[in-house]
């Protein structure tokens, strides 16, 4: 007999093994953290600990605790007594006797290692600089025990319960395919963490008007800059030898071995028209050989402690003509101006073709761009609702568009990647979290497919609705990719051209299932989180259906507030959820007699009768 124990439950699994002499069996080399309830190991830091491994160490300390309600210990190398079970978190030498060295070097990116024996844990990473390898690796050990972090709200963290807590032997030895992953609407610090963002950061940035005040600058040097001071003149010899000994100062001041360095355009098309720069070419070729011109300065005092970034959009989309090699310390970062509704790969119909911005121009400028050897990051527009402020209402999710679009980018030598996210009402989530929990993901590995991590995301958000709420998602993903209206630069179609009535019908019948399935408290208070969301986007959607046949949706009154709804048939939950009502606050109906009396849970109404509603003040 061999027993097993599994992560999350309190007494052993006995799994009878019929023993054969010629097939030796191995016993799995576990590794105990908590017992009932009780600590059996302790975490174990180097003697002076970075801020990184400090905090990995107490968020550990705190999540096992939330888990199983043991408290681990916390002990230096020094103070370890050698005999209590040790969780290694952040490199040490007590580690390296173990056969574990990470190379604690910024340049070296990020790199972490998990191990797991029956005698100790080790959870190494490089945390030098603003690198959080160690921290990733615990993060990633406590996910593969059960937890999940999918929003910055508490209640989209997922802790298992149990008074017994065993780790399974294990090996990872984890670098990501992408060496920056930025998504900017993800801003709590432990969602950075536990979704493995950060890493080199290349700044690329709007920078020449910093590098060259025109307000400073102007009066005295007049012809330094382009027609309404709007950008300095690229090839103006002078403007280069400042721009030169600016940086100079910027590299003497920071402490980094490499420091990056923005000389990315002003945000405008507005660039000089003198002899000397249409002489050398386009907008495209003249910053590379603006870039060259600045790397060769530089190289004379810093050589090997600079790298130059700019962005290449709009004007500069276009690869550079005529060709020019750029400098080896250019990192040129590229936006994707394509059709963000379908993925890169995918053929181009002739109607999508004949758009100014579409996947094809993206296609045929990537492989521009790539003759200069300078192209090695990629700026990503997740901004639907700059253009199309219905789209800061209704969810958007294109899971495998996303991961599709990160290998075509990984393979053609994109290693940095930063995606602007913003323009969704509130903080994008929970609105917008399986797109960004996606990215976060696949910016790490990019061999993943997006049904498979969300399903596991949604068996540990959801529970026995699990199918239900993975099914929900999957007609969003599958009615964007299907559509054959095309998105543009930063634009998708109108969300009512997406979602079709029946699209909409077949999503909100799977989360009205999804709230039948589980009486814990948790996952319904996401399920109707995401009802809630679903609700108001059908709202947004019935008012554009309805103004574009031009005729009137039925009306929803609550007080003096009026929205408008697609269907005559509305339930009571959906009104509270259209009206951001708290489920503590009483809501009345006033029927067509004038009769007033509350409304029931689960209540219908019928919307051609001109009933209409009240809060009641508590």
């Amino acid at each position: 007999m061999q027993h097993f124990r599994s992560a999350f439950t309190a007494r052993p699994v006995v799994i009878a093994i019929m023993v054969i002499a010629a097939w030796p069996c191995r016993v799995a080399a576990d590794f105990t953290l908590v017992s009932n309830g009780e600590p059996q190991a302790a975490i174990v830091t180097p003697n002076k600990p970075g801020p990184t491994v400090r905090d990995a160490a107490k968020r550990f300390q705190r999540i096992v605790a939330q888990m199983t309600g043991a408290n681990l210990a916390i002990k230096t190398a020094g103070e370890y007594d050698g005999q209590t079970p040790p969780i290694f978190i952040g490199q040490s030498d007590l580690v390296k006797q173990r056969g574990i060295n990470v190379a604690q070097d910024f340049e070296q990116a990020d790199h972490y290692i998990i191990r797991v024996t029956n005698d100790y844990i080790a959870l190494v990473g490089n945390d030098d600089q603003w690198l959080w390898g160690s921290s990733y690796a615990a993060f990633d050990l406590l996910q593969r025990l059960g937890c999940g972090w999918f929003g910055p709200d508490p209640i989209w963290h997922v802790i298992p319960k149990s008074d017994m807590l065993i780790a399974s032997e294990l090996a990872v030895d984890e670098r990501p395919n992408y060496q920056m992953r930025q998504i900017w609407m993800v801003k709590d610090d432990l969602m950075h963490h536990a979704w493995r963002l950060g890493g080199i950061n290349v700044p690329a940035s709007h920078n020449l008007e910093r590098l060259v005040p025109p307000h400073e600058l102007a009066e005295k040097h007049p012809d330094w800059f382009g027609p309404g001071r709007a950008q300095p003149c690229l090839t103006h010899p002078d403007v280069q030898q400042h721009i030169v000994k600016v940086l100079r100062k910027q590299i003497d001041a920071s402490k980094r071995k490499v420091t990056r360095l923005t000389i990315s355009p002003n945000d405008t098309d507005q660039f000089c028209q003198c002899d000397r720069c249409r002489e050398a070419g386009n907008v495209s070729s003249r910053l590379v050989k603006f870039a060259g011109h600045i790397a060769d300065g530089l190289r004379k005092t810093h050589e090997g402690r600079f790298k130059l970034m700019f962005l290449a959009y709009w004007v500069a989309h276009s690869p550079p003509r005529p060709m020019v090699t750029g400098p080896p310390e250019l990192i040129v970062m590229m936006v994707n101006e394509g059709d963000h509704a379908h993925p890169l790969d995918m053929p181009v119909p002739p109607e999508h073709a004949a758009r100014g911005r579409n996947n094809l121009r993206e296609q045929r400028n990537m492989a521009g761009w790539q003759k200069t050897g300078s192209l090695s990051a990629l700026y990503e527009w997740w901004i639907p609702g700059c253009s199309n402020p219905n789209w800061r209402s209704v969810p958007w999710y294109s899971g495998e568009t996303a991961l599709r679009n990160l290998r075509y980018w990984q393979q053609r030598g994109i290693k940095y990647i930063t995606y602007e996210t913003q323009y969704e009402n509130g903080s994008g989530f929970p609105i917008r979290w399986p797109l960004y929990y996606m990215a976060a993901r696949g910016t790490w590995d990019t061999s993943l497919h997006a049904d498979d991590v969300m399903r596991e995301a949604c068996t540990k958000l959801y529970g026995p609705a699990a199918k239900d709420m993975f099914g929900f998602y999957r007609i969003l993903e599958k009615a964007m990719l299907e559509t054959n209206k095309a998105g543009g630069n930063w634009h998708l179609p109108s969300p009512e051209l997406i979602y079709s009535p029946q699209i909409e019908d077949e999503a909100t019948a799977h989360l009205q299932h999804a709230a039948t399935k589980t009486r814990d408290a948790a996952i319904n208070a996401r399920i109707a989180s995401e009802r809630k969301m679903w609700n108001q986007a059908r709202q947004v959607m019935a008012k554009l259906r309805a103004k574009s046949a031009g005729v009137e949706a039925f009306a929803i009154k609550l007080d003096d507030a009026e929205l408008k709804w697609r269907h005559a048939q509305i339930n009571a939950q959906t009104i509270r959820d259209l009206f951001n009502l708290k489920p503590d606050v009483p809501l009345q109906v006033v029927e067509i007699d004038g009769q007033t009396r509350l409304v029931q849970a689960g209540e219908q109404f019928d919307l051609r009768t001109n009933v209409t509603f009240r809060k009641q003040p508590k």
